[in-house]
């Protein structure tokens, strides 16, 4: 479409939106209240185990009159990420459904720069099935795992950069 090569091109549109998916994540998915959530509970649940080892009843009950609040934040922690999602996931749908079939519709697997397992590319349920879709779901799970190997390291290089 705009490469010439639809294989390079599902897999830019695949690392941008999972760069996306990503940035709205780490902004509007309160990734920092989730790591907050985590270390609180993580310490009561550290507290009540050591106290359940040393059979302090009295610490236990305290520790235990906590387990409701705490089962609260473990609530907040699982819908957090939901937040990102309900504007991501549309994002996707709309590409993998409506964008890549109209955009690659003769996208054949076999056509790519560089191989692919045999198993993905020539097993005929799936080479005819997904195709581009194929490509977008393959390549956003490459891209994607990609970013969040690759975040840390940019953060420090930002941080590194700004003086802090």
């Amino acid at each position: 479409m705009f490469i010439g090569n639809d294989a390079v091109e599902i897999f830019l549109l695949a690392f941008v939106m999972s760069f996306v998916s990503n940035y709205l994540s780490i902004r509007f998915g309160g990734q920092k209240r989730l790591k907050e959530i985590q270390k609180e509970v993580n310490e009561w649940q550290k507290e009540l185990k050591e106290a359940n080892d040393k059979k302090d009843e009295a610490k236990t009950k305290k520790l235990m009159e906590r387990e409701d609040e705490m089962m609260k934040k473990i609530q907040e922690m699982a819908f957090l990420p939901f937040r990102t999602m309900i504007v991501v996931l549309p994002i996707f749908l709309f590409t993998l459904y409506v964008l890549i079939p109209a955009g690659y519709p003769n996208f054949i697997w076999t056509n790519m720069p560089f191989s692919v397992p045999s198993s993905i590319a020539f097993w005929e349920p799936w080479k005819n099935y997904l195709g581009a879709r194929g490509m977008l779901i393959y390549s956003a799970l490459v891209s994607g795992l990609l970013i969040q190997a690759l975040q840390p390291r940019i953060e420090g290089w930002i941080k590194k950069a700004r003086g802090q």
